[in-house]
């Protein structure tokens, strides 16, 4: 069974301290990410997903390539070579967007709108991009697992050693 990704929902307060104004966090909520039919179509409804989560992960690893993705998701160095074409496709909205999604899929019947739940997600960019790759990755079970069809199919059609078929 695999673990979920977790994030952080926080409520702040702004405070003056020694005349300098703060902002505070007040309260932390920790809440599951989980994708299932629901949040689909949920996601579908609100107009966030047209067609599925593979396009989000395929349009990833087309832009960014599959190590720069996996860097991501265990916390890695990225290079910012291959991040900066990202922010072209993704916005942090759109990244929110879809761990909102993930979080409606945890929860199925008592959740956060959407803006309100934007208001105590508030984190950069590259900690949202992480949440965001991890998120999508972790849909996906049988990504880092070797696919079995595939190589039958590559052995099966490979010429043999010694030129006898």
């Amino acid at each position: 069974m695999s673990k979920l990704t977790v994030i952080e929902l926080k409520e702040y307060e702004i405070k003056e301290v020694n005349g300098e104004f703060e902002r505070v966090v007040t309260n932390i909520e920790r809440h599951p990410l989980y994708f299932n039919n629901h949040s689909l179509r949920v996601g579908k409804q609100y107009g966030i997903l047209e067609k599925g989560l593979e396009q989000e992960l395929f349009a990833l690893f087309a832009l960014m390539g599959a190590d720069t993705v996996e860097s991501v998701t265990k916390n890695g160095e990225m290079d910012s070579s291959k991040v900066l074409p990202l922010t072209e496709l993704l916005t942090l909205d759109r990244m929110k967007d879809i761990i909102w999604l993930a979080y409606v899929g945890a929860k199925t019947d008592d959740y956060l709108d959407n803006e309100d739940f934007k208001e105590l997600f508030d984190e950069d960019f590259e900690t949202t991009m992480g949440i965001y790759v991890e998120v999508l990755m972790s849909n996906f079970q049988n990504v880092n697992k070797p696919n079995k069809f595939k190589a039958g199919l590559s052995k099966s059609t490979s010429k043999p050693k010694g030129g006898k078929k």
